[in-house]
This record gives C-alpha cells, structure tokens and sequence, in this order.
C-alpha cells in the first residue's frame, strides 16, 4: 500500500504530529443534530484549531466550553495539557467530553475518559474502530459507562488540515453512563434547521479548494479500499 494512502487513512507512521486532523464543523452538527446534551460543563481535550469547540459554543451559549490541547502553539484554548495525565478534579467535573481523539492512543482516549466525563462522552471514530477483541471488550461491552449510540456519516470527511477526503467513513460512539439496554446504530441525514458555521460562501470555498486534489488522488484510494479495510485494526 502506498504511505499516501496510508496516511490519509490514519495508519501511517508519518502521521501529523499529536494526530492533527481538524473536524470539520458540519460534521459535529451530525452528532448534535441526533444526541441531546444537557449540563453546563463541555469539555473538548483535543480542541485543535477549535473546530469542535467554536460549534459547541454557537450551540450552547452561555455553557462553560473547556477547550484543551496538548500541543502548545496555535491552538484553540489552553495548550500542553495531556488530557490522559489529567483528573476530573483537574477539568471541574465536566458532564460531557465531546472530541475527535489521536488514534493512535484511542483505547486509552476512551477509558481516561470515562474517568473524566459525568454524563456522556461523544467520539469521532473511523468505522474500523467498531472492530478488534480489544475494543470489544474494554469498550463496546463495558456495563459501567456504555455504549449508547452509533451514529454513522454516510459520506466521507475532509479534514481542514488535508487537501483531500479520507478514504474511510467514520461515525460518532457515544457512551452514556446511565444508558440501559443494547446500543442505537443510526444514520445521520442532515437536517433543515442544520446550525449556520460560516458566513456565506466561506464552507464552499474551503471544499472547492481541497475538491481537486482530491479527485486526483480518487483511483489510488478506490484501489487501495480493500487492501486498507483488511489491514487496519485486524490484530487490535
């Protein structure tokens, strides 16, 4: 497989550094456009550029949006913080952690965080990560913090930090502590009263500008499908 291909789908050694990929803002409308949220305390402990945290903020004013990063430099919020070396006490007891962990670490992302989070946690995760008798058992089947939804994006990401669309479809999990019974798989269709991001055009320009690299590059990652799906995660 080719390290471009691998790259774009997370599982390359050259991955960006901390596993940079900012979440596109219509994506996150995804998740609260079929999850309610209710609590004063948001926590984003990948906060980035602060894409997630600035749709948090439009969504929820008036609520306290905690943005953190363990990068120092130009990030949204408070730099070089290790959320895995952090304590609830550290965060204030947030009700919720809403982000889109390093996949690298995301075993240990997901059970820190059910050290952290109150109520619920909401993760952006490549459909992959569904797989492996690790995450079955330390993730999917925990009974103290479950899994309560699986919300599948039926198209793929462009992340702002890459010229092109990733090859992989990705979902949000999210664990609700006080859910019962077997977890929700459903599939976002974007609403009519979708939250407005940007100002006019400003979206648009930013998908014009990656859409052509991307079809560049649009055979090789067909080509590759297969071979990436087979590889990645088989042995987690």
């Amino acid at each position: 497989m080719s390290n471009k291909a691998h790259l774009m789908t997370g599982y390359s050694k050259n991955r960006r550094p901390y596993d940079f990929y900012s979440t596109p803002p219509a994506r996150v409308m995804a998740l609260l456009e079929n999850e309610t949220f209710s609590g004063s305390i948001f926590l984003e402990p990948c906060s980035g550029a602060g894409h997630i945290s600035k749709v948090l903020e439009k969504k929820f004013p008036g609520q306290n949006i905690l943005s953190y990063d363990i990068r120092k430099d130009n990030i949204y919020g408070t730099g070089g913080i290790d959320f895995l070396k952090q304590t609830a006490e550290f965060y204030n007891h947030p009700d919720h952690i809403i982000t889109n962990p390093p996949y690298k670490i995301l075993t240990e992302f997901i059970q820190h965080s059910k050290t952290i989070a109150r109520y619920k946690i909401a993760m952006l995760l490549p459909t992959q990560a569904l797989g492996g008798k690790i995450h079955n058992g330390l993730i999917w089947t925990d009974k103290q913090f479950p899994l309560k939804k699986v919300i599948i994006i039926p198209d793929r990401l462009k992340f702002f930090s890459t010229k092109n669309s990733c090859p992989m479809y990705h979902l949000w999990a999210i664990w609700d502590r006080f859910h019962v019974g077997e977890p929700i798989i459903t599939w976002h269709q974007k609403k009519e009263n979708t939250l407005p991001l940007f100002p006019e055009g400003e979206e648009e320009q930013e998908e014009d500008e990656n859409f052509k690299d991307a079809m560049e590059t649009e055979v090789l990652l067909l080509q590759k499908q297969i071979e990436i799906e087979s590889e990645v995660f088989c042995d987690a």
